[in-house]
């Protein structure tokens, strides 16, 4: 049998009184319970310690894996119910385990109690007590058995001291508690038991701050602006459509009924801040004026002039950067984002199903659908496949999971494919490009663009230049010809209906043709290479390899000639006819 244990458990942590008095707060996140035996049915949670004006709880995170809840008087732990909760309120919280109860569901669970204080005039400073006792008994640090520790000499801290008739003292633990006790003989024989009743388990000193010189403010039912100071505000906005600015401060700011504003205008810092609402019914803040503050009630935020990241909920929200390099995300619904100056990014990251987003907010699917762009210079895709479409302006397209499209428009774009197999295409672009695959900077169209972790290029309808890497690339021409330089790996060079010059280079690669091809050109087929083909199939006018050898196939000096008969040609480059080409050279 071994006691349970719990490091990491801060012995102090202090919450301003507005705080507390607004929503509860969780005590610490960052512990680590462990015991080894591992049974807690009949086993408890204890927290004691607190005064009349103290409430403490479980935060109620949900049902999903990993998360505790609270419903009614039930523990739950994943949605399985792992105790019942009694007490809490001025008096010791208990939680008697059942037998579904795991060394896992109390760590979570510690790192989920919650404390607040309903006091306008709080006592400073309790000490609570934190205990966790298993099946078997067994508490937190305590010994697993009784011991009699009789001190003796300098290990004696009475050592020395003359008590006359009476016996020296004995430090003993008594009661079993791993605290050690004093025992006095009395001259008339007699003992004297001196209990020490110093409680076990992890002991945090919870300090509440009163309220300084900050304000409350409470709004009427029509529309009201509400500004705060630097100290600890109360701004409630009632109904109406209402805008609320705590300012520096831990605030609480309640936006209420309407649509409503909370403004961070003016932080020295750039805000973290997300309208989803969670189990308790709160939004968040956090960074720069919004440290510390509680917030609810709101569908629309202002940031900073610095950095921030602001998030939406379900609805249709209203997400402003201001100046600073910001990032919005703003989820379902549709929203409208507002960048403001400096590079500003949309994203889309926290979707998990594909969309189609278009920085011109014409178009979009998904969880972009109906949202709207001012400001924004850069998109991030979803976990699936996705369309990314920039504007004239120089964009970075970034397509996240999924198979995703980048088209940049005609500014100087970064396209990053990431994960999965992405295209980036120059079908809309309205003059020829000159693109790579390689992340070397292209020219004309496509002029300034960088292309990294990107797998397919398409090129325009104009007379391209495009370029791939070491790698497997699937490169179209387009409809205009132009030449296609593939490079390493094993590529599909697809020739569109214009005259196309393709260089396969270096590994095996497929030349794929379809019915209009044009006038085009393979500089460097490898007949001797039997994995690399060209591919007729979609050449409705070629059968097979019989009907190529003996209608549409020619040694035109040094070259092979294949002809459609229709004025498309494909000219093989230093290629012998005879005794050479065979089927196994052709797809059909």
């Amino acid at each position: 049998m071994t006691a349970p244990t719990l490091t990491g458990f801060a012995p102090t942590v202090t919450f301003a009184e507005n705080t507390v008095n607004a929503s509860p707060q969780l005590l610490d996140t960052d512990v680590t319970f462990t015991d080894a035996d591992g049974n807690f049915d009949g086993g408890s949670l204890s927290l004691s310690g607190l005064l009349a004006e103290d409430t403490a709880s479980v935060r109620n995170q949900g049902t999903g894996t990993g998360e505790i809840g609270l419903s009614g008087g039930n523990v739950t732990f994943g949605g399985v119910t792992i105790g019942t909760l009694v007490g809490g309120a001025g008096a010791t919280l208990t939680i008697t385990f059942n037998a579904s109860a795991t060394s896992t569901a109390i760590d979570a669970l510690i790192q989920n109690l919650t404390y607040a204080n309903s006091s306008d005039t709080p006592t400073a400073s309790r000490d609570l007590v934190l205990n966790v006792v298993d099946s078997a008994g067994a508490q937190l640090n305590a010994p697993l058995s009784t011991s009699f520790a009789a001190l003796t000499g300098t290990d004696n801290p009475l050592n020395g001291i003359d008590l006359g008739f009476f016996s020296a003292p004995t430090f003993v633990d008594l009661d079993g508690d791993g605290d050690l006790d004093i025992v006095v003989g009395e001259s008339n024989g007699t003992l004297v038991y001196f209990e020490n009743t110093t409680p076990r388990g992890e002991v945090i000193t919870v300090t509440v701050t009163a309220e300084n010189d900050g304000v409350t403010l409470t709004g009427t039912s029509g529309n009201n602006t509400l500004i705060g100071t630097s100290e600890l505000d109360v701004l409630s906005g009632l109904n109406g459509n209402d805008i609320l600015r705590g300012g520096a401060g831990a605030d609480t700011l309640y936006g209420g009924e309407g649509v409503d504003w909370v403004q961070y205008i003016g932080s020295p810092e750039g805000v973290t801040v997300d309208l989803t609402v969670d189990g308790s019914g709160f939004q968040s803040a956090s960074g720069g004026d919004a440290t510390g503050d509680v917030i609810s009630g709101f569908e629309r935020v202002v940031g900073s002039d610095h950095a921030d990241t602001l998030t939406g909920n379900d609805e249709g929200n209203y997400l402003i950067g201001g100046a600073g390099n910001d990032t919005l995300i703003g989820g379902a619904g549709a929203d409208a984002l507002f960048g403001g100056s400096g590079i500003d990014i949309a994203s889309y990251a926290t979707s998990a199903t594909g969309l189609t987003v278009r920085l011109d907010g014409t178009g979009s699917t998904g969880n972009a659908l109906g949202d709207t762009f001012d400001g924004i210079e850069n998109l991030i895709g979803s976990g699936g496949d996705d369309l990314l479409v920039g504007d004239a302006g120089a964009n970075v397209l970034e397509g996240g999971n999924g198979d995703d499209t980048l088209i940049g428009g005609s500014g100087a774009d970064v396209m990053h494919g990431q994960s999965g197999d992405d295209t980036v295409t120059y079908a809309d672009s309205a003059t020829g490009v000159g693109a790579r695959r390689d992340g070397l900077v292209g020219w004309g169209g496509a002029a300034g663009d960088e292309i990294f972790t990107v797998e397919n290029l398409i090129g325009s309808a104009h007379k391209d230049t495009l370029v791939g890497s070491n790698g497997a690339n699937v490169i179209d021409s387009g409809g205009g010809g132009g030449t296609i330089f593939a490079l390493g790996g094993d590529d599909t060079l697809i020739g569109g209906s214009g005259a196309d010059v393709m260089h396969g280079q270096s590994g095996n690669d497929t030349f794929i043709f379809s019915d209009s091809f044009g006038a085009d050109q393979i500089t460097d087929f490898e007949v001797t290479n039997l994995l690399e083909r060209i591919d007729l199939s979609a050449v409705s006018v070629i059968l097979d390899f019989v009907d190529l050898r003996d209608n549409h196939i020619n040694q035109i000096g040094a070259d092979v000639v294949i002809d459609d008969l229709a004025g498309n040609t494909i000219t093989l480059d230093g290629v012998a006819l005879a005794g050479m080409l065979d089927a196994n050279n052709f797809i059909f």
